[in-house]
């Protein structure tokens, strides 16, 4: 019962990984942008060094993290969250379909060594971030009731940030290691 926002966060990322899977190929326009996707992944990990490559994953990543960070501050976070999450699940689902259909084995296998473990990492953050976010919302909300006595909410905002440096660490190891597998498996792995 205490998780039972973190099952909902859950769910809502495999709804969205199940879309961007089983509507890769109905939908003309998002098989084209999984595609241009899968071309600047690709791209910047052939032609770049460790920092390039762990730079832009990490601002990539970290824009899925402000957006939970702004949108848990507010009273509709708890409504946006749960799609934000189901987002980033239908990007995966679209590049693994892509990956799968186009590449068979080895588009299964690029994707086992070069997007799973870094996206793994993030995934764990991205959903802890909307859980700290919607905790926070609902927070926010309950102080818009009516007969809601007014609260003090600095020191619950101070430990939302505090938990949030903690996440920001984890999606740094996630491009951290994004980086790594990137350098050192790129040529082994290429599509």
């Amino acid at each position: 019962r205490r998780n039972n926002v973190l099952i909902v966060l859950v769910v809502f990322f495999l709804f969205g990984l199940g879309f961007g899977i089983f509507s890769f190929k109905g939908f003309s326009d998002f098989k084209a942008a999984a595609q241009t996707y899968l071309e600047s992944f690709v791209d910047l990990r052939t032609d770049s060094g460790f920092l390039k490559i762990t730079v832009n994953s990490f601002l990539v990543s970290l824009t899925y993290i402000v957006l939970c960070f702004i949108a848990g501050s507010s009273a509709l976070g708890i409504v946006v969250l749960p799609f934000v999450v189901a987002l980033r699940g239908a990007v995966y689902g679209a590049l693994m379909a892509l990956l799968y259909s186009e590449y068979a084995l080895k588009g299964i296998a690029f994707n086992a060594v070069m997007v799973l473990p870094a996206a793994a990492i993030f995934t764990a953050a991205l959903i802890l971030a909307a859980r700290e976010s919607v905790g926070f919302s609902l927070r926010v909300a309950r102080l818009t009731l009516p007969r809601t006595s007014p609260s003090n909410l600095y020191y619950d905002f101070k430990n939302y940030c505090g938990r949030y440096l903690v996440i920001c660490l984890l999606v740094l190891v996630s491009a951290l290691a994004d980086g790594l597998i990137s350098r050192y498996f790129s040529d082994s792995f290429s599509l």
